[in-house]
């Protein structure tokens, strides 16, 4: 978890955290001491960008709920997920730790907020574990289209050590394709965590099973210049649940 120590390495409790949700309702003061003051809490709470159905301030994804503003961020690692929302017209705040990773967390929030609010909650319970069910389902079906579309007995169009090298996208930075005991393997540089090794698919494209369990199997395709040189590799990774990749590009170093 040192790897993500400034987005989730922190030890707390609902008690702590509790403190931690009338400082954000009141405005940066607490126990009559200013933390941080009433404009950088406003600024925190504004539209900063736009994200599809709702927007993120600093720190807070903002949206309205029964005509109100809630703000909220979950957090999530391998074993535990976690929320915090506030609905600050109402002086209301909650935070939830769990230590399982399904959508229990969100199911209970709900629920919470509905029973508060609306004296008539829906079985989120229900709800959230047909969702659940469905996306396993959905998962499983992906992998099936993609086993059924792949071309068999094919092969690479290169010897592998062709493949290796220092790969760099501008967005992201480095990462390292290389041998290791007789396959492929791909090193994200910036993330340690972030490896696995590369195992055949058809033509020249792999699959990579990512070392760290947390991370879904994904398809790393590689592409040719006109001398049958490596030029850059895509990666594709559906249903990941933090990191997007669709837009990077490593271009193979010179």
């Amino acid at each position: 978890i040192e790897t993500v120590a400034p987005a989730g390495a922190i030890n707390s409790n609902v008690v702590d955290m509790s403190q931690w949700i009338r400082l954000q309702l009141k405005k940066g003061k607490y126990n009559n001491k200013h933390i941080f003051s009433e404009k950088q809490s406003n600024e925190m709470w504004s539209n900063q960008t736009a994200i599809e159905n709702m927007n993120y301030g600093l720190g807070w994804f903002i949206r309205y709920w029964n005509g109100k503003k809630l703000l909220n961020h979950g957090g999530g690692m391998p074993g535990m997920i976690s929320d915090v929302s506030l609905i600050p017209e109402e002086n209301f705040g909650l935070v939830i730790l769990s230590n399982a990773e399904t959508g229990m967390v969100t199911a209970i929030r709900n629920y919470i907020m509905e029973s508060f609010f609306l004296n008539e909650p829906k079985d989120w319970n229900k709800m959230m574990l047909d969702n659940w069910k469905k996306r396993i389902e959905n998962f499983a079906k992906e992998n099936k289209r993609r086993e059924d579309v792949r071309v068999k007995d094919t092969k690479p169009s290169l010897p592998l050590e062709k493949y290796c090298g220092v790969y760099e996208d501008k967005m992201y930075g480095k990462a390292e394709v290389s041998l290791k005991d007789g396959n492929l393997f791909l090193q994200f540089l910036p993330s340690p965590t972030m490896k696995g090794e590369l195992k055949h698919y058809h033509f020249d494209t792999f699959y990579i099973d990512w070392e760290d369990e947390f991370l879904t199997r994904g398809w790393v395709k590689f592409e040719m210049d006109f001398n049958a040189n490596i030029k850059h590799f895509t990666i594709e990774v559906p249903n990941s649940p933090d990191f997007v990749f669709t837009e990077l590009l490593f271009e193979k170093a010179k």
